[in-house]
């Protein structure tokens, strides 16, 4: 597929054909193995089981906020800061 081809396909048809196009080419750059999957749900899954254990649920912020003011207090206690 050419690129005169993906513009007329407009913004989201462009998109999705330059991804079909680097599929077909076999760029594997864009896409998740299988693997890499199986290893990031078992991180997250690791942070979900010590939420569960201590009955902690994740904090409500407002979008575009630095998030919870006890995330800044952590890394601050820790010598770090959030704000540039």
């Amino acid at each position: 597929m050419g690129t005169g081809n993906r513009a007329a396909l407009g913004p989201v048809g462009a998109t999705y054909g330059s991804g079909l196009v680097d599929f077909l080419r076999g760029d594997p750059t864009l896409f998740v193995r299988v693997d890499e999957v199986d290893a990031a749900w078992q991180y997250i899954d690791g942070i979900h089981a010590g939420w569960r254990a201590v009955n902690q649920r994740p904090q409500k912020y407002l979008a575009g906020s630095w998030g919870p003011t006890s995330a800044i207090a952590l890394a601050e206690r820790h010598g770090h800061s959030w704000y540039e």
